[in-house]
């Protein structure tokens, strides 16, 4: 059938007359089947969703909704089964803590599967960012280029003045301007941008790239001994089995300075770094600390192995320990006190309490003489070397441990201090500020404070002749806990 208005559209160049030719009924009804047929191929008992909407009324709680359509997607393809892989992680017993051979043999093992990580994984990745972060600081310097350039200008005379024709002009001349630039050097910059490039690349492959199967077994396997070994140990010390403590207690001392001996390789790895130094603080603070067994070997090892100071410094107690090991380190941190053990022996000597160890350990009078004897020792050796910093905080613990002891069961060391600081003053081997600290022990024992005379009496360095009598004349009225004899040798 003609019709004009399709004839129009057609020479005008349009396309709406097209879609009267479309059959949308039979269109619908094909859909609807293809739906249908789809339905029973998946065994969904579904209606259309128009008529659906239709018939079925909108659920109004939420959670119905959700669920309604959840049932009307597809079954979700079934996971995987999980397989627990731990074959590669030995299993350690309880038992096994016992046979300290075996468990050796263990740590060793795995303590050599990470230092191996790092020389052979760790390292060679590192040394090749190291290369290219060179070459590009050398690329970098010569980006830029110094160039040279010169340029002459010629000058004539002009014969042509505004005054007259006359002119004085002594003939040409030739000028030459030199001139310095910087001129960027591309070849330099498309050899940085390679090298950024293969730093990219660098990276990227070594964030893909999984951590060996023998690292992560191996911290894992040490992280499971650790805390084998601590609850091991906390169950043995509820049941009050000594012996077994003993045993359990040194397993882990020995673990502990194994994996201090390894230590200098394992800090180059960061994250390592971070995983050992958290073992070694655990396992330091079960089984190092307050352990007087080895106070003095935490103290030689610091001593000798400056890098492992930071360690092993906080677990130094020699408080804790007895009079005999308490002296012996003491006797030790004074051989040591000079320059070579600057910062490690004032950490190690800012350790030690001497007015704890009186009071708790009540050392016989003669082994406070002997303590006495190496702090005016270490007060003689200071004096020796050149005053700095750290040689007058050195003098000022020195002394100050010096004025606890004559501060405890005062003044039962009165007369002894006083004797042995005159000898060797007479030879200048002692700092004058040893008897300010001393004298001003003496004045807050003797002379204590009253409800009258609230001042604490002291000697300053820099007092007047007047103010020192003041202070002698208050010290011989005033004091109770000397006898006369004493204070007329005092005064003499």
């Amino acid at each position: 059938m003609y019709e004009p208005n399709d004839l129009t559209h057609i020479i005008n160049g349009s396309h709406e007359w097209l879609s009267d030719l479309i059959n949308h009924k039979l269109i619908e009804e094909n859909k609807l089947e293809c739906v249908q047929n789809w339905c029973d191929l998946f065994g969904k008992n579904i209606l259309n969703s128009s008529q659906s909407n239709r018939r079925i009324p909108l659920e109004k709680d939420p959670i119905t909704r959700i669920i309604n359509r959840l049932k009307s997607y597809d079954d979700p393809i079934k996971s995987p089964d999980f397989v627990l892989r731990l074959s590669d992680i030995q299993t350690i017993s309880t038992n096994m803590l016992y046979h300290k051979d075996h468990l050796q043999n263990i740590v060793q093992l795995n303590i050599k599967q990470i230092v191996q990580f790092i020389n052979r994984v760790y390292r060679m990745q590192t040394v090749c960012h190291e290369n290219l972060d060179n070459r590009y600081i050398d690329g970098v310097k010569m980006v830029y280029v110094q160039v040279d350039s010169t340029t002459r200008v010629q000058a004539v005379c002009d014969y042509k003045t505004k005054k007259g024709s006359t002119s004085s002009c002594a003939g040409a001349a030739e000028i030459t301007f030199q001139i310095r630039e910087a001129k960027l050097n591309s070849d330099v910059v498309e050899i940085n941008s390679n090298n950024r490039s293969e730093l990219d690349t660098l990276i990227i492959d070594i964030l893909e790239n999984l951590l060996p199967r023998s690292l992560t077994t191996a911290c894992t396997t040490m992280n499971l001994i650790i805390q084998l070994i601590f609850n091991e140990f906390n169950a043995l010390i509820k049941i009050g089995d000594i012996a077994l403590v003993a045993d359990i207690q040194s397993s882990g001392v020995w673990l502990f300075y194994t994996l201090m001996s390894e230590y200098a390789i394992l800090k180059t790895c960061p994250f390592i770094e971070k995983f050992v130094l958290n073992m070694l603080q655990s396992i330091g603070n079960v089984f190092i600390l307050n352990n007087e067994n080895e106070c003095l070997r935490v103290q030689n090892t610091a001593l000798n192995y400056p890098e492992l100071a930071d360690i092993l410094i906080p677990l130094f107690s020699p408080s804790s320990a007895s009079t005999n090991t308490f002296m012996q380190a003491y006797k030790n941190i004074v051989d040591h006190c000079n320059a070579q053990y600057e910062p490690i022996a004032l950490s190690l000597l800012s350790k030690f309490s001497v007015s704890v160890c009186l009071s708790t350990k009540q050392p016989l009078l003669q082994e406070r003489s002997i303590l006495m004897d190496y702090c005016i020792g270490a007060l003689i050796l200071v004096k020796q070397q050149t005053r700095s910093d750290y040689t007058w905080s050195l003098h000022e613990i020195f002394s100050q441990h010096l004025c606890e002891i004559m501060d405890h069961d005062f003044p039962e060391h009165y007369g002894e201090i006083l004797l042995k600081l005159l000898d060797h003053s007479k030879e200048g081997r002692i700092y004058c500020q040893v008897w300010f600290n001393i004298l001003n022990t003496i004045l807050a024992q003797a002379v204590p404070t009253t409800q009258t005379n609230a001042v604490r009496t002291i000697l300053l360095p820099g007092m007047s002749t007047d103010q020192l009598r003041d202070v002698v004349r208050r010290y011989a009225t005033d004091q109770r806990s000397l006898s006369s004899q004493e204070v007329c040798y005092d005064l003499l």
